[in-house]
């Protein structure tokens, strides 16, 4: 996999220096003898452009942005670039569209900011989940990473000392790094720094930096501009993979467009230099190179300075579910340079001819949301009233992208499908799943579809149907028949999907990371419940997904008649 995603990458890259007449191009920099094996991309992408390296300046973590300027860029990404928007049905997740990173620092610290942007009411306003969960600092336990090059001489390819890669993200290098930094988005896990040993592997030390100070908020941006590309949902819209290193690409300018702002955000971090054993003299005679990583889970999903092996694969379904990208579990094999901070000595890319457009397109306007086809069928059947259409979701008596978007939101839990509901989004006829959102969204596209979408299939129940689903008869027990009452059994009810539960606890015994795992037991307001009774006295516990990537902070056993949702990773009394 790191060999066929390393020949990517390269494509990718070779594509961009040499076919100059499509691909846009600007000057870039990049320092000699930092291990990268390709070119820093050009184009609307740039890596210290004009040999920018940040500044020396004092800034204050407070979500304020104020104190950051463009002085301070240091990597440009693009907008409505993650991986989600080449799938076909995927614009329902959150993206994780890194824009552009800013640096600085002064006698103690290490300052570093960068953009994230939410353009889902401009590509895809008719999937709003995006649009009201979108500040991931809020909620998200999806770690993002930052390596470096802090000039140690024991360079690592991104692996421990069993082999595995850093919190089993799957990602390496070929790029000289040897500090890596780990954090949820959401600040509740890490912010953990670790650091290559003589043989350049990584080692793990479970410290917690509390001394690193990090904030984020929302609608307030450096960036004048939003350079991207319009559309999404992959092939309906001709997104694919590379696309964003052609200037024949659809580009625009979204800072021009009736983008809601307050859906952006941004993050600032101080990372004290004694932490990362460098000096101020160091980063301005010696300089350190810098990439931030956001995943989405494990692999990851974007990267500044991007590399290409953060979409490689993002037209390919994630095996876990159909409708999201292979991006979220694939191999990425880091080769572009890092960004440097202090000094930017080494060769400058060559200058080549710039074909950014002069404005964006004209017809962004009149053609807002650029979304799948949801005209209604040129022939739409005549049915009586109360009859149930194959597709029909909303029971509106057409089929439309209205109906894909209800499966999804179903499936993410945002509301119950009625009975009649689940009968019309089976389209397959093996339970409701995201593969009946994307064959609605076939049928839209006007492809051949071996379901009879838009043909009756039987009246509307006015009471109980005769086939309800089979469920129900069988399901585990619900809240109202478990017992509550024991001190000793932790009970959790997976309301975010987790689908597997573990519990790592400490005191007079203790597990082994990630710990035990939890059984299901039944059910609790209609979402799996699982449980875990311990035997001995404990101090805290951790409940997790069976990995780092999903987990609460330390907590306290909480005794009788409480119940952890996963949705907010806290304990809250049984109702």
């Amino acid at each position: 996999m790191k060999l066929s995603k390393k020949v990517i990458s390269l494509v990718l890259t070779l594509a961009l220096i040499v076919s100059c007449v499509t691909v846009v191009c600007v000057s870039t920099s990049a320092y000699t003898g930092d291990g990268s094996t390709t070119e820093a991309l050009g184009g609307y992408y740039s890596t210290n452009l004009n040999d920018a390296c940040g500044v020396r300046k004092t800034i204050s973590i407070d979500g304020d942005i104020s104190d950051w300027d463009s002085s301070m860029l240091i990597a440009q990404g693009v907008a409505n670039d993650d991986p989600r928007v080449y799938r076909p049905s995927s614009m329902h997740e959150v993206p994780v569209d890194s824009y552009a990173l800013y640096a600085c620092w002064d006698d103690d610290n290490l300052y570093l900011m960068w953009e994230m942007k939410n353009l889902q009411d401009i590509v895809a306003p008719n999937d709003d989940y995006p649009l009201s969960q979108g500040w991931l600092y809020d909620w998200a336990d999806m770690p993002y990473y930052l390596v470096f090059d802090l000039g140690s001489g024991k360079y690592g390819d991104g692996t421990v000392a069993n082999g595995e890669t850093i919190w089993q993200s799957g990602i390496t290098f070929d790029t000289h790094i040897d500090t890596w930094m780990c954090n949820s988005m959401n600040f509740w896990n890490g912010p953990y720094i670790y650091k290559t040993n003589d043989q350049g592997k990584f080692v793990y030390n479970e410290t917690k930096h509390s001394e690193i100070k990090m904030e984020a908020n929302k609608n307030q941006s450096v960036s004048t501009h939003i350079y991207g590309i319009e559309g999404g949902y992959g092939k309906y819209h001709n997104r694919v993979p590379g696309d964003t290193l052609l200037s024949t690409s659809n580009w625009m300018d979204y800072s021009e467009t009736k983008h809601d702002t307050k859906l952006d955000y941004f993050y600032e971090i101080a990372i004290p230099l004694s932490t990362l054993g460098i000096t101020d003299d160091y980063i301005e005679n010696t300089g350190i190179g810098v990439m931030h990583i956001q995943s989405f889970g494990t692999s990851g999903m974007n990267s500044l300075p991007f590399d290409p092996s953060m979409t490689d694969n993002a037209d390919k379904e994630y095996t876990k579910e159909p409708s999201g990208s292979n991006e979220k579990e694939d191999e990425d094999h880091i080769t572009v340079p890092l960004a440097r901070i202090g000094v930017c000595s080494g060769s400058v890319h060559p200058t080549l001819p710039s074909v950014i457009p002069t404005q964006a397109p004209s017809s962004q306007e009149t053609q807002p949301t650029s979304e799948i086809p949801t005209e209604k069928p040129t022939q739409a059947p005549t049915h009586k009233p109360g009859t149930l259409i194959l597709g029909d979701v909303d029971l509106d008596s057409s089929v439309t992208i209205t109906d894909a978007t209800m499966i999804q939101k179903a499936l993410a839990k945002i509301f119950t499908l009625t009975d009649a509901q689940a009968l019309c989004a089976d389209i397959n006829s093996d339970g409701v799943d995201i593969t009946d959102a994307t064959l609605i969204q076939k049928y839209l596209a006007k492809y051949t579809i071996p379901y009879p979408i838009g043909e009756p299939i039987g009246e509307e129940p006015t009471e109980t149907p005769t086939q309800a689903p089979t469920e129900a008869p069988t399901q585990a027990p619900t809240s109202s028949d478990i017992d509550f009452s024991d001190p000793n059994t932790i009970f959790v009810c997976d309301d975010a999907g987790w689908n597997s539960v573990y519990i790592h606890y400490w005191g007079s015994a203790e597990t082994k990371w990630p710990g035990e795992q939890m059984q299901k037991v039944g059910t609790y307001n209609g979402y799996d419940l699982y449980s875990y009774t311990l035997t001995t006295s404990v101090d805290g516990i951790v409940i997790n997904i069976g990995s780092n990537q999903n987990q609460t902070r330390d907590l306290t056993p909480p005794g009788a008649y409480k119940v952890l949702l996963t949705s907010t990773k806290e304990f809250t009394d049984v109702n």
